[in-house]
Parts: C-alpha cells; structure tokens; sequence
C-alpha cells in the first residue's frame, strides 16, 4: 500500500511537471526567432530536469521531516518533564517543611488537612511525571530509527545533529531524575521521623492517662 502510494504521487507529480514544461516550453528557431515554428524547422524543446522526483529525492525529503519531528518530539517531551519536575519538587518541599512543623510545634487540624491537600497534588504530579518519563523512553527510540534511517538515506549531518540531540535530552532527563530522587529520599527520611515522634507520642499519652489516680470517694 505505501509502494502503490508514493507510486502514485511519483507519477501524478511527474505528469503535471511534463504539462507544465509542455506548457511554457520554449520553441527555439535554427535562426534565434521565437516564432511558432514551421514544419521543415526543427524544434528544441527545453524540458525541466526530473531529479526533484526522483525517490532518492523523495527518501530524502521525508528524513528531514521525520528528523524535525523527531526534534520537536524530544524537545516538548523534555520540556515537559522539566516543567512538571519543578513543580513536584516544589511541592514535596512545601510537604516536608509542614511535616517538619509537626514535629516541632503543636498544630492545627488545618494544618494536618493542609499536609492531606499537598500530598495529594504530589502524588498526582509524581503520575505526571512517571507517564512523561514512559513517553520519552518512546520518543528516545523514536530518534533513533529516525537518526539511522537518516543516516541510511546518505544525510549524515542530519543524522549526528539528531544524535547529539537525543545525548543532551538524555543527560538533562537524568538529572531531572535525580534531583526529583534526592529530594524524595529526604521527604521519605522526614516522614518516617514523623510517624516514629508519633508513636512515641501516643505510648506517652497513654501512659500518662493510665498513671492518673482513682478520685477519692468521701462519701
């Protein structure tokens, strides 16, 4: 189907070149004169060249544009990622000051419902997130068949300019990555600290209610 396709443009596209040169063709005189020529004069035509139709032309055609999308692709993707990593990490450090509070001071019930309301907004950015990182695993192997086809149609600069490309979206996902990490690893350190102050907490609250003494009974 894609054969009988590029067949057909190949060919539609051939026939309106040959009107078209039939068409403004030039009707060249033995003498110079650009007169309609008569029977016994022999007439030159001069026709357009053909290579802007060749596949090889075609081939090539389509592997620029599939470099440029492939570019685009790796650019909005990382983009992306970029964006919605800044706004996870600001959320997770928004979390772990307030849980911080909680350890220090005695808070609210709005301030809990506070810690409630920003976890869930971390945990649906942290969904973001993961789905943007599955699609630029995607989008990674997308370039490359995109860089050796490119390659293969004999456009190596396009190739190396799109592997280069794929190596600086690659580093800069990575750190995003472990910057995202980083500040996880401190949010989960502070959150065990908080469930551990807790539990102490409550044994000594529970303590100090079972050591309270029985009210006398003067009657």
């Amino acid at each position: 189907m894609a054969f009988k396709y590029v067949m057909r443009s190949f060919l539609r596209m051939r026939g309106a070149a040959m009107v078209a040169a039939g068409s403004f063709a030039k009707f060249e005189t033995e003498d110079g004169r650009t007169d309609p020529p008569r029977e016994e004069q022999r007439v030159r035509f001069q026709v357009k060249e053909f290579e802007k139709l060749s596949f090889d032309y075609l081939i090539k055609q389509s592997s620029i544009e599939a470099v440029n999308s492939a570019s685009q692709a790796l650019t909005v993707t990382y983009t992306a990622i970029e964006s919605t990593s800044k706004e996870y990490r600001k959320l997770l450090g928004q979390l772990i000051n307030l849980m911080e509070e909680t350890m220090i001071f005695e808070v609210s019930d709005d301030h809990r419902d506070l810690i409630i309301e920003v976890r869930m907004e971390m945990q649906d950015k942290k969904e973001v997130l993961t789905q943007l990182l599955g699609y630029m695993e995607y989008v990674q192997k997308m370039a490359e068949a995109v860089t050796n086809v490119s390659f293969l149609a004999g456009m190596d600069n396009l190739s190396i300019s799109l592997s280069e490309r794929m190596e600086d979206a690659q580093k800069q996902k990575e750190r995003e990555v472990k910057d995202n990490e980083k500040l996880e690893k401190e949010y989960y350190k502070i959150q065990e600290q908080c469930v551990r102050q807790n539990k102490t907490r409550e044994k000594s609250e529970n303590a100090d209610s079972e050591n309270v003494p029985e009210e006398l009974n003067l009657d």
